[in-house]
């Protein structure tokens, strides 16, 4: 578990390893058993959850506050003025940040820990915005695996993106919101990559 007081810890994995729970955990740890002031980030484009909180699909939540998908100098200058009370900053749905997050990271990391959760991989399996920068950036990243739904015996690294039950074939735009209708984990024998 990562309880340093300063630095920054990655969540990450494919669709459907409970991240957002681990998010949520980690935050309920921090504040319940340390005494740690906490609040937590999402993007305004992320809609499964509803407005105004972070959820997992086991049952956890929290109030978060939602920014902006593209991180501007503006946004990091108010952000940096709403956590001066916090000890504790999440973020969740990070792969759908765009703009200057590694910026609005980086300058948190040397006086607050960061908890960041978001996919591994986009449905094409390359890494999915600027997570791969973010976790490099990490003192810690912990990799959380779901069982293939696909031939439910390897651990899943790869969210397939799904149409009417198969996976699809040709790229199309990268950011799709979806549940379990649309994507499904898969591991690296199973997964079916889209080809132009």
């Amino acid at each position: 578990m990562f309880i340093e007081e300063v630095g920054l810890k990655v969540i990450t994995g494919p669709m459907f390893s409970e991240k957002s729970g681990e998010l949520i955990h980690s935050l309920n740890i921090a504040e319940a058993y340390e005494g740690k002031r906490v609040i937590v980030f999402k993007p305004d484009i992320e809609v499964r959850d509803g407005k105004g909180r972070v959820a997992s699909r086991t049952g956890l939540e929290r109030p978060a506050k939602e920014l902006p998908q593209c991180i501007t100098d503006e946004v990091i200058n108010y952000t940096k003025e709403l956590i001066k009370d916090y000890d504790v900053i999440g973020f969740d749905e990070a792969q759908f940040f765009t703009g200057k997050i590694l910026e609005l990271i980086q300058s948190m990391i040397f006086s607050k820990r960061v908890i960041v959760a978001g996919l591994n991989m986009d449905y094409e399996g390359i890494p999915f915005g600027k997570m791969g920068d973010i976790m490099a950036m990490a003192d810690e990243v912990e990799h959380l695996y779901p069982i293939c739904a696909c031939c439910k015996k390897r651990r899943a690294i790869f969210s397939q993106r799904l149409s009417n039950g198969e996976p699809v074939k040709i790229k199309g735009q990268t950011i799709q919101q979806g549940d379990k209708e649309s994507y499904e984990p898969r591991c690296r024998i199973c997964f079916v990559p889209p080809v132009e």
